[in-house]
């Protein structure tokens, strides 16, 4: 078991960035109730699973999940072309 704790902001954030990269929310929810506590069935919980739902997870499986979600890969074709990427620079960035 890890030393450090994964907090319920840190899941939700990564859940946000596999949806940021075009994982399938369904895909993510699969991976969330595996790693839940609540092994109930989604539809006899009537909650929705989804970003309140990570905080279901034990810290003890946080690490798991989060390498299980790291591990899904998006749509190939989610984002735009890298020629149609605006390239930043420091002075964008900064003023």
């Amino acid at each position: 078991m890890s030393r450090y704790i994964t907090s319920d902001e840190v899941l939700k954030m990564l859940v946000g960035i596999r949806l940021e990269v075009g994982v399938d929310m369904s895909e993510i929810r699969d991976v969330i109730d595996k790693f839940s506590s609540d092994q109930r069935p989604r539809e006899a919980t009537a909650e929705t699973a989804g970003f309140l739902s990570v905080e279901d997870i034990p810290q003890h499986l946080r690490p798991e999940f989060a390498a299980a979600l790291a591990a899904l890969s998006g749509q190939s074709n989610y984002r735009h072309s890298p020629r149609a990427a605006r390239i930043l620079s420091v002075t964008d960035i900064w003023g």
